[in-house]
């Protein structure tokens, strides 16, 4: 502890930095300690808290979780986990500027899609895009529609119930 410490990570970055070692297959260790006279400083109490209501909401995206095999590609500002045992993949949201998800890797293998916060159904459809790699291509897409708005959580989470034979 030092009392000329200026920079107090967001919980939002922090809840940042557990999903991309988790889905890297990583963990994190978070030091927090107490002041020269033995209380915690009231940042890290609020900080913790913060984090504490993410995990209550959305613990199972990290809970069992290891990292989403190479044909789950996610864009670059999401992070992927997977829960091999109950064949579900968590797309973490790390920014919001896009209504549609684009999802090359899982075309016709979602059978439903939902925000861990809320459990609120997201609408997906199966897709065909013009490969631009490939003159005259295309390639099956999964798209999911998001709200216009941001959900109001450090990073939302959606949940993917794949079909079995999908590992």
């Amino acid at each position: 502890y030092t009392t000329q410490n200026v920079h107090w990570r967001s919980s939002e970055e922090l809840v940042k930095m557990l999903v991309d070692h988790v889905s890297k297959g990583g963990n994190m260790l978070l030091n927090v300690g107490p002041t020269g006279r033995g209380t915690f400083d009231p940042r890290s109490s609020q900080i913790l808290k913060e984090i504490g209501e993410w995990w209550n909401q959305h613990s199972r995206a990290i809970l069992g979780c290891e990292t989403a095999p190479e044909k789950f590609a996610v864009p670059e500002d999401c992070r992927a986990t997977w829960n091999p045992v109950t064949h579900r993949l968590y797309i973490h949201l790390f920014s919001w500027q896009n209504r549609h998800l684009r999802l090359p890797g899982l075309a016709g293998c979602i059978r439903y899609a939902r925000f861990l916060h809320d459990h609120s159904e997201i609408p997906f459809q199966k897709k065909e895009i013009k490969n631009c790699h490939i003159a005259g291509s295309t390639e099956s897409v999964a798209v999911l529609t998001l709200p216009v708005e941001k959900p109001q959580v450090a990073v939302p989470v959606v949940e993917l119930i794949l079909d079995p034979v999908e590992k």
